[in-house]
């Protein structure tokens, strides 16, 4: 078997890479953990039972590139058992909240933090704010520490 980029997820930002993985004809497959999710249903809808694996089942793979795209709470636990098969592992940000947690990881030298702000679940609400001429200026700090107070769907922080 081919080597394999292999996402982790079949949420927005999994769907997201995985398009574009297979525009670039990389082969790639995505891993649930739950058939009866909204993403895995959206996501077989979209690419196909042949494009999807449970994570449970991913044995003897040949992983060019493992990609986690769920939320960070568990990045470190969905590659603990796939990062030694992986040539190069790369994890949305953050990688964890739990310091101890980023020490004792013992793959930091090919393992890499990805940002992508932009799929920020408010982005498309402040960019409609803005089509709609109700913000003129906009000056963001995005802080790198948990937030959990939010003013309709958008941390609390960006507000000015």
């Amino acid at each position: 078997m081919n080597d394999q980029t292999i996402i982790i997820g079949t949420g927005n930002m999994a769907k997201t890479y995985f398009r574009h993985f297979r525009y670039l004809g990389e082969e790639c497959l995505m891993l649930f953990r739950n058939k009866n999710s909204e993403n895995y249903k959206s996501a077989l809808n979209e690419f196909g039972k042949s494009s999807l694996l449970n994570i449970l089942e991913v044995r003897n793979q040949n992983i060019k590139l493992l990609l986690s795209c769920v939320g960070y709470e568990n990045h470190l636990k969905s590659i603990k058992d796939l990062r030694y098969k992986a040539k190069l592992t790369a994890i949305e940000k953050p990688i964890s909240l739990d310091l101890k947690e980023i020490e004792d990881y013992d793959s930091k030298e090919s393992t890499f933090v990805l940002m992508n702000r932009r799929y920020y679940s408010w982005i498309p609400k402040v960019k409609d704010l803005i089509e709609k001429e109700l913000i003129r200026k906009i000056v963001i700090n995005i802080p790198e520490n948990k937030n959990n107070s939010f003013w309709h769907n958008m941390p609390s922080s960006l507000i000015i």
